[in-house]
């Protein structure tokens, strides 16, 4: 489950943990991410109504609560594990492009087919199987479009109409304007890469890998070592 804790202040201590009930279910929720305008939360989870295995959900702030949760739609989600979703918008550019960074041990060959067996659990160290492969993925976004989707949104509540939006069959999908997930392979090695976060700026892309060129691993190790990739303008 998620939990939320607040504080007045950044020099007040901070408050008693707080179960997000309107995001938690019986199954796992993990690798939260807030948008940095606090309009969006970001997070895995393997309730029902996904793909298979983990998929990436997507709930809207409303006032202070959090809307219902969505699913991030088919150009992220597959039936295989997508995870540690990272919600990056392009300032200016010479960055890295905006969009949903995550992982996900979808195969590089056969992408849509479904896994027989799925990891359960987070990505931590041993917990992870061996014989997956966790890459980091990017699903651009085209913000134009997704400001115009938002706006829709807005005057059809005011309007107190629907807004037409196309639903899968198998959950709600985010509003959210992504194009087709693809790898990024200047980070990705036959390792697992995982959790990746950007600076800010957008100049650095931060991530963890267990690859074997870490400093400090031997054979048979899966420690996970931090690594940035770094943009030029």
């Amino acid at each position: 489950n998620l939990y939320q804790v607040r504080r007045a202040s950044a020099t007040d201590p901070w408050g008693e943990p707080k179960l997000l009930s309107e995001v938690s279910t019986s199954h796992n929720e993990i690798s939260p991410e807030l948008s940095l305008d606090g309009r969006r939360l970001f997070f895995a989870s393997n309730r029902p109504g996904g793909r298979g295995g983990y998929d990436i959900w997507v709930s809207e702030r409303e006032g202070d609560d959090w809307g219902a949760p969505v699913n991030a739609g088919t150009k992220v989600n597959t039936g295989y594990n997508e995870i540690d979703p990272a919600w990056f918008v392009q300032g200016k550019s010479g960055t890295f492009d905006s969009g949903l960074y995550f992982s996900s041990n979808r195969p590089k060959s056969t992408a849509a087919q479904p896994e027989g067996h799925h990891w359960e659990g987070t990505l931590r160290g041993s917990e992870l199987p061996k014989p997956d492969d966790y890459d980091i993925f990017l699903a651009q976004t085209d913000l134009k479009l997704d400001k115009k989707e938002a706006d829709d949104e807005k005057a059809a509540a005011e309007t107190e109409s629907t807004p037409s939006l196309a639903v899968l069959p198998l959950a709600p999908t985010s509003t959210l304007a992504l194009k087709e997930a693809k790898r990024l392979d200047y980070v990705n090695t036959s390792a697992r890469e995982g959790q990746p976060a950007l600076t800010p700026r957008g100049d650095y892309l931060y991530f963890s890998s267990n690859r074997q060129e870490s400093q400090g691993n031997r054979k048979d190790r899966t420690d996970f070592d931090l690594y940035r990739a770094r943009i030029y303008p």
